[in-house]
């Protein structure tokens, strides 16, 4: 019986979350730009000619939303709607195909593997579209929150068919993996992955966005960026390449060097269980630094967005990754003894 498949409740929750995401934009469209339009006219800044007014909408607080993101996500959370409103429905339908809807949602059908993951992607394309630089998920908190909660909850329910059809789960694979820590850095790469998506994201509309600092503006040159997106994206590199070594470095090797004594001959071990908790400390405190400088009430990485949500993300997950390390490396060895010849 379809009617009582698990997925059944991942379809639901990204229902409700799409229903309360296009209302939330639509009340948007109603309340800032038509019955303010006055208002909005007094705060479009001296110097915007009349195509900017074409291509922005401006809010009596003075937020900034491109006209296109805003038609998109009332198009797009309308769509999503739609699809997930008509899945639920076949789930109960019973008189026009019913055989073919038990072939497309019983547990295992690819068929359904495939429509999530198509749901998935345009849940992702959804949440760009509500979420980025000049959206309106940066100034509606009920956009922000609920694109992100829909493309969550569809990525479970992906978790929620392999599991009904037999096959293990991310978690049942890192359950089963030799390191504990590769599941901490699965999710400092995606939070770390979303800080740096966001801050280009910020440097494709630099032009369109004010930066403040400390209550000045913030001018940033080509050369700067470069420096900034660089060393984000690096980070996400340190975390795929962390997953990797744990992947196929399991044993760690003397050093060549040793030290002689009376007692025996002493040898330090250095290798990536060794060196990886070095590499947590570092970036642990990189990004401590980060937000105790650049995330308080003056600080350019401040308010409802992506990079604010993508660092705090990551930081929380590097001290979980740092404890996990810990746990694992308490019986780990540092200098080894050799017996003299």
């Amino acid at each position: 019986d379809i009617r009582a498949s698990p997925r059944f409740l991942g379809y639901l929750f990204c229902f409700i979350a799409g229903s309360v995401l296009m209302v939330s934009v639509v009340q948007f469209y109603k309340t800032e730009t038509t019955d303010a339009l006055p208002v909005t006219l007094e705060a479009i800044p001296d110097n915007t000619t009349e195509d900017d007014s074409d291509e922005f909408y401006y809010t009596p607080n003075g937020d900034v939303v491109y006209r296109w993101k805003l038609w998109a996500a009332i198009y797009a959370s309308s769509g999503m709607v739609g699809m997930c409103l008509l899945i639920m429905i076949a789930h109960y339908e019973t008189c026009m195909a019913p055989k073919l809807w038990i072939a497309i949602f019983r547990d295992g059908s690819l068929a359904e593997r495939n429509l999530i993951c198509f749901l998935i992607v345009c849940w992702a394309g959804t949440l760009h579209i509500c979420t980025s630089s000049l959206s309106v998920g940066e100034v509606q908190a009920n956009v922000y929150f609920t694109s992100w909660i829909a493309f969550g909850s569809m990525a479970l329910t992906y978790g929620v068919w392999r599991e009904s059809a037999g096959l293990p789960t991310l978690m049942d694979r890192m359950n089963q993996h030799h390191r504990e820590t590769t599941y901490n850095w699965i999710w400092i790469m995606i939070f770390s992955a979303v800080f740096a998506g966001s801050a280009t994201d910020i440097y494709y509309n630099r032009d369109e966005l004010e930066l403040r600092f400390q209550g000045e503006a913030l001018a940033l040159r080509k050369e700067n960026w470069i420096t900034v997106l660089t060393v984000l994206w690096a980070d996400v590199l340190v975390s795929f390449l962390a997953i990797v070594f744990n992947e196929c470095f399991f044993e760690s090797r003397p050093l060549p060097c040793k030290c002689r004594r009376q007692s025996g001959v002493y040898r330090c071990v250095l290798g990536w269980r060794q060196f990886e908790g070095i590499v947590m400390a570092l970036g642990l405190g990189a990004k401590f630094w980060i937000i105790l400088e650049y995330t308080g009430v003056d600080g350019v990485i401040n308010g409802l967005n992506n990079a604010y949500f993508g660092i705090w993300g990551s930081f929380f997950n590097s001290v979980f990754a740092l404890g996990t390390w810990l746990k694992e490396a308490r019986n780990l060895e540092y200098v080894i003894r050799e017996p003299l010849d």
